[in-house]
């Protein structure tokens, strides 16, 4: 009769650790598939930083107007009906606003690139260049 309490008592521990791990590997799995959505988030974030980077320095580097199209045809921005500049990459999208403001010095190019992910905004790239006015 001993015997029989002791072999049961045994398994009852066993069912306890098979249990504590099984608990355990969850735990992990969930930590390991948050961690590989956070970086997979952030990978996409640089990816739309650096693209943005990009476009800013060729707006800001373009003499024109025409460049300016120029440029932004050549990346494969496309526009819609409110003017804005929109171009999908990979879980991203760029877009690209204008705005002119003209005073008798000069004139201020403001260029403003966003990036957004599914609807939500990552971050704004404000770029600004001043064109002196002809005397």
């Amino acid at each position: 009769m001993k015997t029989g309490n002791r072999s049961n008592a045994l398994l009852v521990e066993l069912l306890i650790v098979v249990m504590f791990f099984m608990l355990a590997s969850t735990v992990l799995l969930q930590v390991f598939s948050t961690a590989h959505n956070q970086i997979s988030r952030a990978g996409i974030r640089t990816r739309a930083l650096n693209e943005a980077q990009n476009v800013a320095d060729r707006l800001y580097a373009a003499k024109t107007q025409e460049d300016e199209g120029a440029v932004l045809a050549h990346l494969g921005f496309s526009s819609d009906e409110s003017g804005t500049q929109a171009l999908e990459k990979d879980g991203y999208t760029l877009t690209v606003r204008f705005d002119l403001q003209a005073r008798e010095a000069g004139d201020m190019r403001l260029y403003t690139v966003e990036a957004y992910q599914t609807d939500e905004l990552l971050f704004t790239l404000p770029v600004a260049r001043y064109e002196e006015g002809q005397p």
